[in-house]
C-alpha cells in the first residue's frame, strides 16, 4: 500500500464562451468517448440566495472492467458555480476502495487574466 501521497497539477487555457465552458463540465459523463461512467445521480442542488452561487452534489456510477478488483466504482462529486463571477469549483473523491486508493480531482475555472473571453 502506498503510504505517500502523490499528484500533478496541470493547467490550461480554455478559449470558449462562459456557457460553453460550463455546459461542456456538466454534460461530460456519461459520453460515448469515454463508457466507464454509466450514470450521475444529482444528490442535491440549490442555489444560496445571497450570491447566486449553485452548489451541486452528484454521485457517480462507473464500471472499470479491464480491472478485476475495480469492477463498479462510486464517486462523489461536490461542485460550486458563481455565475457573477463566472467561477467554479468542483471536488470528486472515490466512495469505494478507500482502503486501498484514496482519489481526489479538484477542478477549477476562471476567467484568464489576459483574455475576458478565455477561461484557465
Amino acid at each position: 500500500m502506498l503510504t505517500s501521497r502523490n499528484g500533478w497539477e496541470e493547467e490550461s487555457t480554455i478559449r470558449a464562451p462562459w456557457y460553453d465552458v460550463m455546459q461542456s463540465v456538466q454534460n461530460k459523463y456519461p459520453n460515448p468517448h469515454n463508457n466507464n461512467v454509466l450514470n450521475i445521480d444529482v444528490v442535491n442542488r440549490s442555489v444560496d440566495p445571497n450570491s447566486g452561487v449553485m452548489h451541486s452534489l452528484r454521485l457517480f456510477n462507473s464500471c472499470w472492467s479491464n480491472f478485476t478488483h475495480m469492477d463498479r466504482i462510486k464517486g462523489l462529486e461536490w461542485s460550486a458555480i458563481d455565475v457573477r463571477r463566472k467561477q467554479m469549483v468542483a471536488v470528486t473523491h472515490n466512495l469505494d476502495l478507500r482502503g486501498m486508493l484514496k482519489a481526489v480531482e479538484h477542478m477549477e475555472y476562471s476567467v484568464h487574466p489576459e483574455n475576458s473571453q478565455w477561461y484557465v
